[in-house]
């Protein structure tokens, strides 16, 4: 009779410990975890694009290139370098984009990086750095992306190298919202606009800051 009641409390436990699992990877997958609040960035971001244009008159890529093997002539010439992980900051996946920036949008976004992992230390909080998501696009990968998102351009300014995009919905390795990150991150970006260093728009639809470094 013991060895029936032991059994029966086991099971209980067994079936509890994977409903408990279940319902928090049900939390997870159904989007349940808090969402982040970029409060007023829609005012204080909205540089529109024609701004954005003007700013990518004196890039090193004079004009746009037409498909993936023109890169490579400006990676020889040194127009354009390698975007990759720095302190601060990380590269995600890029389907329509290429991690590709001008010298001078590379060393914009290490001084960036830089300071919101200062700012991180100063408020003793482990640095989660923030995500990129596109860098530099061709012709070729505007004419993809806009049969998928009706919010592309064809005169976008990701095809002169120095506008790249910013996660504020995301942070760190795990992709996951950060609401002391956003917060930290929003004044770094604001000094950075403060200081004539850049131009930007906060994109809800696609919870990224479009951000392109003045040359």
């Amino acid at each position: 009779m013991r060895k029936v009641f032991i059994l029966s409390i086991l099971s209980v436990v067994i079936v509890f410990g994977f409903a408990k699992r279940n319902y928090l990877n049900g939390r997870v997958k159904s989007g349940l975890t808090k969402p982040v609040n970029c409060k007023n960035c829609d005012i204080e971001f909205n540089e529109k694009n024609s701004i954005h244009i003007l700013a990518t008159k004196n890039s090193s890529l004079h004009s746009p290139i037409k498909k993936e093997i023109g890169i490579r002539k400006y990676l020889k010439n040194k127009s354009l370098v390698p975007l990759k992980d720095g302190e601060g900051y990380t590269i995600d996946k890029m389907p329509y984009s290429y991690p590709f920036l001008t010298a001078k949008t590379i060393s914009f976004i290490e001084a960036l990086g830089m300071e919101f992992k200062t700012a991180c230390e100063l408020s003793h909080l482990r640095c989660r750095p923030f995500i990129i998501t596109s860098a530099l696009r061709t012709k070729e990968t505007v004419n993809k992306l806009q049969k998928i998102n009706p919010n592309a351009i064809k005169e976008s300014t990701h095809l002169y190298g120095c506008t790249f995009d910013i996660a504020w919905s995301r942070f760190g390795y795990g992709n996951d919202p950060d609401q002391e990150m956003l917060d930290l991150l929003i004044p770094c970006l604001k000094n950075m606009q403060k200081k004539r260093k850049c131009r930007i728009k906060f994109e809800m639809n696609q919870s990224c800051f479009h951000i392109t470094a003045l040359q």
